[in-house]
């Protein structure tokens, strides 16, 4: 018999950042840098979204924004730096 573990182990998304992974990307051809606050799916038709919590304030139109809902494609992680 199939525990309810076993299943959400072998069918359930496993996320590809971590929480407060850092990404950068661009939002309407406006580069951001932040962290991940969120790596989720809301529905299989969607796919994966990520919530970014951005480093600065972003002026989209008349409004600033500092947390964007993103696609996989639209973010890429960051390499750490070694001095």
């Amino acid at each position: 018999m199939v525990t309810q573990s076993d299943y959400f182990e072998k069918h359930a998304y496993k996320a590809k950042y971590e929480f407060m992974a850092r990404v950068e990307g661009k939002y309407k051809n406006i580069p951001f840098v932040g962290s991940v606050g969120q790596d989720t799916v809301r529905s299989v038709d969607e796919g994966p979204i990520y919530i970014i919590h951005l480093d600065l304030p972003m002026k989209v139109g008349t409004e600033y924004i500092n947390m964007l809902h993103c696609k996989h494609f639209e973010i890429k992680g960051l390499k750490r730096r070694t001095a």
